[in-house]
């Protein structure tokens, strides 16, 4: 990437591994819980030459076996906790995280991990047999960390990592009509 250009080459062999757990259950009338997480195994399988910098006609930096794929967390997860204090009213807080991103195909630079918390407050009521109304509240990022939201993998100026948002608030309104 230079210039808000980006040029692609194949790379040799890659592989992506992976598994995903995934649990959801009803703790009790009032509680339930959610868990997720993602493993991917992202790794190149074979050593290829590639351009480290701008302009290049012939590529010379080697990237090696065994390296992370640029742009590839390994790990990512998630857990939710909701509660129902009482009818028509849901209260939540989440917490999703992500594993180091490498940035680029040599693996010397990385996006740190991080994790955050979000928190959610719903009141949804069933107005009769054919209409719904929901209104939520929520905050995203409550602690307001700050982290790389996405990476531009290989950018030839080193600029690799966009921020994500800080603090968000969040409100809807929903209105659900049946037939």
């Amino acid at each position: 990437n230079s210039g808000g250009r980006a040029s692609f080459a194949n790379a040799a062999r890659t592989r992506r591994e992976g598994a995903e757990l995934a649990l959801q259950s009803t703790l009790n009338q009032q509680f339930d819980l959610a868990l997720a997480y993602t493993y991917l195994d992202a790794t190149v399988r074979e050593a290829y030459l590639t351009c480290a910098s701008v302009p290049c006609t012939t590529p010379q930096t080697e990237v090696a076996r065994g390296n992370r794929l640029p742009g590839v967390a390994q790990g990512q997860w998630y857990a939710r906790l909701g509660y129902a204090p009482v009818a028509d009213w849901r209260l939540a807080t989440e917490v999703r995280g992500l594993d180091a991103v490498a940035v680029n195909d040599s693996n010397t630079e990385f996006a740190p991990s991080y994790a955050v918390v979000d928190l959610e407050a719903a009141y949804q009521r069933h107005l009769n047999a054919k209409q719904d109304i929901k209104l939520s509240l929520r905050v995203e990022n409550v602690l307001d960390e700050a982290y790389a939201g996405s990476v531009i993998v290989n950018d030839s100026n080193g600029r690799y990592y966009e921020s994500a948002r800080g603090r968000t608030l969040l409100a809807g309104l929903q209105f659900s009509l049946r037939r």
